[in-house]
């Protein structure tokens, strides 16, 4: 059973509006709170909203197996669980987003706007809550909304092929040149093999041996080195708990791997890699074009490339979305302050100091990031 906090708040009839659920390794989220969690993530995409499998509840456990920081902020309506949010708590009371940059998004499940959101943190004795690559945000005042970026979707609808002509009706030929390094890589090195989820561990330390090499050479943070990291990403590899390894492999070569969440809707992109000995053939991305196909088999509607603006991901995607960052403080001040920070961070990084500031931003996450989110 998970441990709930003394904080929360009853009704004037003795029924809990608001409380918060400490977890842990030996504590994950009660069954009865994860299956209210998972209901309201599907309404809230019967009504058409974004419900990704990194706002549902097994990102949460899993974090809260590998990290002593993480909570579940519950609203609760006539008694029943509406509301969740998932978050780190610090001891100043202060929350921010689960996962930091380990999740490629985090967010609330129900309708939360800002009054609400507002009173809910009071109620638990929390002074702010600051999040990143949220992608729910249409009941937040916009003083609480300090930047946007975009989400980029490929829509599965008919499978690969309808796919292809989609694209190339906007312009773009870039799943038939796939289509013709598939055919080459098939040729050239010997018939390929997709699996949609690979259950072997090795495979998985593989994944990260070759994300962790990538990482060393462009530079960029690699939150994988953190036990508290990896051990989250195993738990949701051994769980079956949404995440799923897909594994391509040419003739007996291993040439490409993806670790991703999945729901019945959509499949985050969310950990792809390959051998770079196989690079010019781009196999990471004939591993998409079998995800695609993979996709369209299991009724699973989209596929979610996350934020980030390669290449490809504009290639691929048939639409996008928006992904928010900010902060709902009890301090005027602070969020002002904060909003502010932001606005200038977006102004240099549209301007011709953007590659300084890349490479800034690089040094200060390799020195301050390598610790519990």
């Amino acid at each position: 059973m998970s441990t709930l906090s003394e904080a929360g708040h009853s009704s004037g009839r003795g029924e809990r509006t608001t409380e918060l659920v400490r977890l842990s390794k030996s504590s994950p989220l009660a069954p009865g709170l994860a299956a209210a969690w998972s209901r309201e993530l599907s309404l809230q995409a019967q009504r058409g909203e974004c419900s990704g499998p990194f706002l549902g509840p097994e990102v949460a456990n899993a974090l809260g197996r590998s990290c002593d920081d993480v909570a579940v902020l519950v609203g609760y309506d006539d008694g029943q669980p509406k509301r969740f949010l998932a978050m780190h708590v610090a001891a100043s009371g202060r929350a921010r987003a689960l996962g930091g940059r380990f999740c490629d998004q985090s967010g609330p499940t129900g309708s939360m706007t800002s009054e609400l959101l507002e009173s809910m943190l009071k109620q638990v004795a929390l002074k702010s809550w600051r999040y990143g690559r949220n992608p729910l945000v249409h009941g937040l005042a916009s003083q609480h909304i300090w930047s946007r970026s975009v989400s980029h979707i490929v829509e599965i609808g008919e499978g690969l092929d309808d796919l292809r002509r989609r694209r190339r009706a906007d312009g773009s030929r870039f799943v038939d040149q796939l289509l013709r390094k598939e055919r080459k890589l098939e040729r050239e090195v010997g018939p390929l093999r997709f699996e949609f989820a690979h259950g072997e561990q090795a495979a998985l330390d593989k994944l990260l041996e070759w994300k962790s090499a990538q990482r060393q050479q462009t530079g960029s943070v690699d939150v994988f080195r953190q036990g508290w990291a990896r051990a989250a990403l195993e738990n949701l590899h051994a769980s079956g708990n949404g995440g799923k390894l897909n594994v391509l492999w040419a003739g007996d070569q291993l040439v490409a791997m993806h670790f991703g969440l999945a729901d019945q809707r959509t499949l985050h992109w969310w950990i792809p890699t390959y051998d770079r000995r196989w690079a010019t053939f781009s196999p990471g991305l004939i591993l998409m074009l079998h995800l695609i196909r993979a996709c369209r088999e299991r009724g699973i509607q989209e596929i979610d490339l996350g934020h980030g603006d390669e290449r490809y991901k504009a290639s691929l995607a048939t639409l996008t979305r928006g992904l928010y960052s900010g902060a709902v403080d009890e301090s005027g001040v602070r969020c002002a302050v904060g909003r502010g920070k932001a606005w200038v961070r977006e102004a240099v990084r549209q301007s011709s100091l953007e590659t300084g500031w890349i490479a800034t931003k690089r040094i200060a996450r390799r020195s301050s990031f390598f610790r519990q989110p």
